[in-house]
């Protein structure tokens, strides 16, 4: 009896099925006797399904997002505001100040580039505007020197006022012209 291609294949596929019926732990044990190969095989599928896979995170996140959108923003903003107390915490004490008037309501208080050049590094980190993905580049970079917590107001007024503060700066009746 000689057997066609076909016929060798399908049952060389059932001896497969059966030997993996008989140890469903194969693959477990494979990849912890080759952690090496396990890895570069992993590395490897990764990088050849890519795309695939980042298109259908984004499809995945779009369906949850359009059945109940209000977790998702909540989580965000709770993750937002969680990463905003830390950065402050780490560059303004424990409670995190104003350094310059001792402003403490965490609402109001900032960070500020000490040297006046925040618009320069965010173009060069390309940051955008700032903000929350500026709070995360300062965490995965270890928390850089040359930043400083300030309220809203003396972050504003030392950008209006080439770099000093209207509680610092000496001003001729109400308002300097």
């Amino acid at each position: 009896m000689v057997l066609s291609d076909i016929e060798k294949y399908q049952r060389n596929l059932e001896a497969q099925k059966r030997w993996r019926e008989k140890n469903p732990n194969y693959q477990k044990i494979w990849h912890q006797r080759n952690p090496e190969k396990s890895k570069k095989y992993g590395r490897d599928f990764y990088y050849r399904n890519w795309e695939k896979r980042k298109l259908e995170s984004k499809m995945r996140r779009r369906r949850l997002y359009s059945k109940n959108p209000i977790p998702i923003i909540e989580r965000q903003r709770k993750f937002r505001w969680k990463t905003k107390i830390e950065i402050l915490f780490s560059y303004g004490g424990n409670p995190p100040k104003c350094a310059c008037c001792g402003e403490q309501e965490l609402g109001f208080l900032t960070i500020d580039h000490i040297n006046g050049d925040g618009a320069k590094q965010r173009r060069e980190a390309t940051l955008g505007r700032g903000g929350h993905i500026f709070y995360l580049w300062l965490k995965r970079n270890n928390y850089p020197e040359g930043f400083q917590v300030l309220c809203y107001n003396c972050n504003c007024g030392r950008a209006r006022n080439n770099g000093i503060c209207p509680h610092k700066k000496s001003m001729v009746g109400k308002y300097e012209i």
